[in-house]
Parts: C-alpha cells; sequence; structure tokens
C-alpha cells in the first residue's frame, strides 16, 4: 500500500476521532527502511505522544508531508519540531524525550504488528478492529460504517463484510 494521502487522512481521521464512543481507532507506525525519515517521525511522534499530542503532531506531519519527505534528515528533523511545537507540544520535554526514545522498542513492535495483522505499511490505521487500506474507498468507508453502526442480530452480516477486508 502506498503512503497515505495526507488530505484524505486527515478527513477520514478526523470524522473518527470526533467520535471515540462510536469509532475505536488504531494507529500504528511501520518505518519502512525505504524511507529514511519514517523512524525519525514515529520517533517524534511517540515523543508528542508522552506529552499528549500525537493527535495534533499526526496532523500537522501529514498536512505537511510533501514538504518534509524532500528534506534532508536533519532539516527535516527541524521540522518535525516546529510540528511538535505547532501541535502544543514543549520543545524542551520533546528534546529530552528524544534522547531516551526506545528505537528498539519501535521496531519490536513493528515485527509484531507484521507477524500478527500484516502491517506493511505506514501509516496502518485500524478503526474498531477493521483495518483501513484506503482511506478514499467509499466503499471501505461505508462497511466501516455498517458494522459500526448494525444493531443486534447482524452477526453474520457483520462477518461477511469483515473477511471482505481482511
Amino acid at each position: 500500500m502506498p503512503l497515505l494521502q495526507p488530505a484524505l487522512a486527515g478527513e477520514a481521521l478526523a470524522e473518527w476521532r470526533r467520535k471515540p464512543g462510536v469509532y475505536r481507532l488504531n494507529y500504528h507506525h511501520f518505518p519502512l527502511g525505504m524511507h529514511p525519515l519514517a523512524l525519525p517521525a514515529a520517533q517524534y511522534a511517540e515523543c508528542a505522544a508522552e506529552q499528549g499530542r500525537f493527535w495534533e503532531f499526526s496532523d500537522e506531519i501529514n498536512a505537511d508531508f510533501d514538504r518534509w519527505m524532500g528534506q534532508p534528515d536533519a532539516e527535516a528533523r527541524q521540522s518535525f519540531m516546529a510540528y511538535a511545537v505547532s501541535a502544543g507540544a514543549k520543545q524542551p520535554e520533546m528534546e529530552a524525550c528524544l534522547d531516551k526514545v526506545n528505537t528498539q522498542a519501535i521496531m519490536g513492535t513493528m515485527t509484531i504488528l507484521q507477524g500478527q495483522f500484516g502491517v506493511n505499511s505506514t501509516p496502518s490505521v485500524f478503526v474498531n478492529g477493521i483495518r483501513v487500506g484506503n482511506y478514499a474507498d467509499a466503499a471501505q468507508i461505508r462497511a466501516i460504517r455498517a458494522v459500526t453502526e448494525a444493531g443486534p442480530g447482524a452477526g453474520n452480516v457483520i462477518a461477511k463484510r469483515l473477511e471482505t477486508m481482511r
């Protein structure tokens, strides 16, 4: 799966995040080796999360994806810090976190995600346990809503829909 299209991701994720009682959203890093800035982006995201600013940081970094993707490492890291601060994180706490961020833990989680859930791209998003592969696919969005909004007795229908999405 190609990297997420930022504008589409922003719209879909924003809707799901606005309804935490309806949608359970899981967002996973999967820093691919071919993308040299993926691991630093994941590290900054984890540090923003420590300050309760994960989603705000994610919105910032996805909105400006095309710009930072072309930057050299040091410049991209400056951009990531600016996104974190813009998202409401405090720079001194970000710097302290980045000094201790556990890269091995991020990489270990990748191995588990790949093995158990077939995650192979970054970011990988699951809504109510269903992996979303294409945020622009209206059929996938409808299927997630149908499963989420199904009433009692819809178990067989839900099971069939889930199977088509795995």
